[in-house]
């Protein structure tokens, strides 16, 4: 059997309550599907906020070294433009000093093509000149080592030079003669006589008489001071042609080379210089030192 049920009755107090829910018609649709978010508090001292200090001081520091090396390539650039304007200057002094040096390359090139010529046109002059000393000599003799008087004359020289032919058994008279005298030297020295003959041929047969008498004989019989009467000690004298005074330095150089290279021979004839090694040798003509320092090598 169905039992009735009155309805329950609501209490007042819970009325009340439903009654206080807001309205839904009064919410704004379009805020429906929000989700409200409250903002979180953040200390002072909050790993977020260290982070941004970092950061700050990092980009602090960037910004300065950037300055740093902004001044440092600004220094390096104006350096690098004064380096660049001295290497200019450099460049164009060498490229003077480069066209003064062929300048003076050319002059003394010059120089030389005319000290060429000069040194030619001398050696000519210097045959010349030979040729007329020789010339002016070609009847000359010269006679060495004979004890100078220091109040001898002319005439006591020609006497001197007569002697000496008659010992050498090549007799001559004082007409022969057409000049006797010494060469200049130190006063008192026993300074050479040269005998100006007649003829060359007269001055040939002096010399190959008195290299004759000298050929054979011991050295202490060669012609001497003693063939002549001259009081003192023995001295060897030395009759030979009368040279140019080149040639006579020539022919004394020879002498010496002759001497310390054991050369047998060393003699002149007919205004020129001849070495010989021994007896079997060839003899070799002397025109200038050149050619003993060629037989020195």
């Amino acid at each position: 059997m169905l039992v009735g049920h009155s309805p329950t009755s609501t209490p007042v107090r819970d009325m009340q309550r439903g009654s206080s829910t807001p309205e839904m018609s009064t919410i704004n649709p379009d805020q429906t599907n929000i989700t409200s978010r409250n903002k979180r508090f953040r200390p002072e001292f909050s790993p977020e906020k260290e982070g941004l200090s970092f950061e700050t001081r990092i980009l602090s520091l960037l910004t300065d070294w950037k300055r740093d090396q902004d001044i440092v390539l600004s220094k390096l650039s104006s350096d690098f433009a004064e380096v660049k304007s001295q290497n200019t200057k450099i460049e164009k002094s060498i490229e003077s000093i480069n066209a003064r040096y062929e300048c003076m390359k050319q002059t003394v090139d010059k120089l030389q093509e005319e000290r060429s010529d000069y040194r030619s046109f001398t050696i000519q002059l210097e045959k010349r000149v030979d040729d007329l000393q020789r010339s002016s000599r070609s009847s000359g003799i010269e006679i060495r080592n004979v004890p100078f008087n220091v109040n001898e004359t002319a005439d006591d020289l020609s006497v001197i030079v007569l002697k000496i032919c008659n010992a050498i058994q090549s007799p001559m008279v004082k007409l022969d003669l057409r000049d006797v005298y010494r060469l200049p030297g130190k006063k008192g020295s026993s300074r050479p006589i040269v005998a100006e003959l007649q003829t060359v041929q007269q001055r040939i047969k002096v010399l190959d008489a008195a290299r004759i008498f000298n050929k054979d004989r011991p050295v202490t019989d060669k012609l001497n001071t003693g063939h002549i009467a001259i009081d003192g000690p023995l001295m060897p004298i030395y009759v030979s042609e009368s040279l140019p005074g080149y040639l006579k330095q020539l022919f004394y150089e020879a002498r010496a080379f002759a001497k310390s290279n054991n050369y047998k021979y060393c003699w002149s004839r007919y205004g020129k210089l001849f070495l010989r090694e021994n007896d079997e040798s060839n003899p070799i003509t002397i025109t200038s030192l050149a050619c003993l320092k060629q037989l020195a090598k």
